[in-house]
């Protein structure tokens, strides 16, 4: 036999899954000519689908020196360069396949692949539609596309990638899983339900399943059910330390903070320098503040080889760290770094706060609301006293104003629901064609506060009042005026300082993009308050102001307004706010919860 002849052999057995017959051949192809391209390379594939990388990675690149116009050649090899973490040369591969091959649609994918994990969803999507060109129908480019779009926040066009991808192949789990998670941001929780059971059914002992259906309760803030899921998660993985930092958060979101801080001491007894576990530490005061930790921290934010959001946890852990210890200039400093590693890596995925485009927005807001619109629109909404809307700046006391209004009996805390921005971008759509919020479409308008108010009365279980938590509500005061005219709005207000300072500290994943700079930070709260100045002159609504200094300072006298205010009887509870054992979702989990 010649070494043409082993090979052919070998590719038998390869494909049949006799691995060791295969290697055999390979081998004896290679004793045969050293030098034997197709060896060198499908052997470095059998060894890559072993797991064997740095292997796979040595192999191919003797072949592609023999194949330097064979694109799968290059393309393979950049999937071992990837594997082993060399991502600058797999990236090279990657696009050299596609020079030598442009309909070569592997190599686009697997670019893409490569692009969406190293932060650049943009990039991505373009690899992933050339692959469509040149393979229309392709799973895994519907797949990678859909993240690419995700990671730009076009849920709606990464919904409908997942959609072409579950028609191409309904019984696959972890797209159905995904595709769950992405419901679950766009606020379709039932769908987002299904599809999670429906993964689950299809693999139950598939570890990443449960978590991806915890991660989608907590949106709900169903941090019980949450806490569960991760649980079995961890039953199935137990070595996965994401699970553990998960399963964490939601322990601490319902207030269990010992268990939470040994979920996250258990992640830094196995990796030290696992940032994250530092940052949710310090969410629930529970972060070290010796030297040593913080030398760590020093040492994680300054290393460029570290992943970037592995080094805006350090920061902000670092910051919250160096705050605890008094050294506030060192927390400054740690918060700065850390807020501008995440502003660009924001940026990178087309994510920025405009402060110039917010202004021209409230200016909009307010020539489009004058006074006497509300009387054009009062014909339209729902009557009921059943919604209560909590509003402000974030960081302004709007989490402990939730806190205090959930202990009473009479009260149902919905947390940030966010549906009132969803309604409004649903009634323009309907309405593109109006100049005018008079102009809207009446019948349109009632319907929409009638089926709220029925959402809202399911989730009441007999209650008096349900409270929607959402700070930006507050640009959204002029509909809901016309949408539910005897609602209650509790406006929180905070020294405009602290309200800066307090988002520049504080990391949040989503949202709160001006909160990474503390000109931004201004800028949006002086704005902000331009238009509640307006509010205040023009709504019929009946509104309440809070201010978190007076709340701190003389709670009693504060509370029995509140309540009053929500035309209820007092109740002492409220006063006992801090042993109200309910889910909280915000930075302030902790805060709310002392006395």
């Amino acid at each position: 036999m010649s070494a043409d002849d082993d090979v052919r052999t070998a590719m038998g057995h390869h494909q049949a899954g006799r691995l060791d017959r295969a290697e055999s051949f390979y081998r004896k192809a290679l004793r045969r000519v050293p030098d034997h391209a197709d060896a060198l390379h499908l052997f470095g594939v059998l060894e890559f689908g072993r797991g064997n990388y740095g292997e796979a990675n040595r192999l191919i690149s003797l072949a592609v020196r023999s194949l330097p116009a064979f694109a799968p050649a290059h393309m393979n090899l950049g999937n071992a360069q990837n594997a082993s973490g060399d991502r600058g040369a797999a990236e090279a591969s990657y696009r050299r396949a596609i020079a030598i091959d442009p309909a070569l649609a592997g190599a686009h994918v697997n670019l893409a692949m490569l692009l969406n994990d190293r932060g650049q969803p943009v990039a991505a999507e373009a690899s992933c539609r050339a692959a469509l060109v040149a393979q229309p129908g392709l799973l895994e480019a519907h797949i990678t596309l859909a993240i690419a779009l995700r990671a730009q926040r076009r849920l709606p066009e990464a919904d409908a990638e997942y959609r072409r991808a579950i028609a191409l192949r309904p019984d696959r789990p972890g797209t159905l899983s995904d595709h769950g998670t992405l419901l679950g941001e766009m606020g379709r929780f039932n769908e987002a339900l299904e599809r999670h059971e429906r993964a689950i059914g299809l693999a139950p002992d598939m570890a990443g399943l449960h978590g991806a259906l915890g991660g989608t309760l907590a949106l709900l803030c169903d941090l019980a059910g949450a806490e569960r899921a991760f649980g079995r998660l961890l039953a199935l993985a137990p070595l996965d330390l994401s699970g553990w930092l998960v399963r964490g958060g939601a322990l601490s979101g319902l207030g269990r903070f010992e268990e939470a801080k040994a979920c996250f001491d258990r992640v830094l007894g196995a990796d030290a320098a696992r940032a994250e576990a530092h940052w949710r530490l310090s969410l629930i005061d529970a972060l070290s503040t010796e030297a040593e930790t913080a030398a760590r921290l020093t040492h994680h934010l300054a290393d460029e080889t570290v992943a970037p959001m592995g080094r805006v946890f350090a920061g902000f852990a670092l910051a919250a760290a160096h705050e605890k210890s008094g050294d506030y200039d060192a927390a400054f400093t740690a918060a700065d770094t850390a807020n501008r590693l995440f502003r660009d890596l924001r940026a990178i995925t087309g994510l920025r706060f405009d402060p110039d485009g917010f202004d021209a927005d409230i200016d909009r807001v307010i020539a489009a609301t004058p006074r006497e619109i509300f009387t054009t629109t009062q014909a339209w909404g729902d009557p009921s006293e059943l919604p209560v809307f909590i509003a402000g700046m974030p960081r302004s006391g709007t989490t402990l104003v939730d806190q205090i209004l959930a202990s009473h009996p009479q009260v149902h805390c919905a947390g940030g629901l966010g549906r009132i921005a969803q309604l409004n971008m649903a009634l323009m759509e309907a309405n593109r064609d109006k100049a005018s919020l008079a102009d809207w479409d009446a019948e349109l308008a009632h319907r929409a506060a009638a089926e709220h108010v029925v959402g809202l009365a399911a989730m009441a279980s007999g209650k008096a009042r349900v409270v929607d938590r959402t700070p930006d509500n507050v640009l959204q005061l002029g509909l809901i005026a016309a949408l539910f005219p005897h609602a209650r709005v509790v406006l929180c207000t905070r020294d405009a300082r602290d309200v800066c300072i307090s988002n520049f500290f504080q990391l949040f994943i989503d949202g709160n993009l001006f909160g990474r700079d503390l000109a931004h930070c201004a800028r949006r709260q002086r704005a902000v308050a331009r238009l509640v100045a307006h509010w205040h002159d023009v709504l019929p609504l009946r509104m309440h102001a809070v201010a978190y200094e007076t709340l701190i300072a003389e709670p009693e006298g504060e509370i029995r307004g509140l309540v009053e205010f929500l035309g209820l009887d007092w109740d002492p509870a409220c006063l006992n706010f801090h042993r109200t054992e309910r889910a909280i979702t915000t930075p302030a989990m902790w805060q709310v919860r002392q006395r």
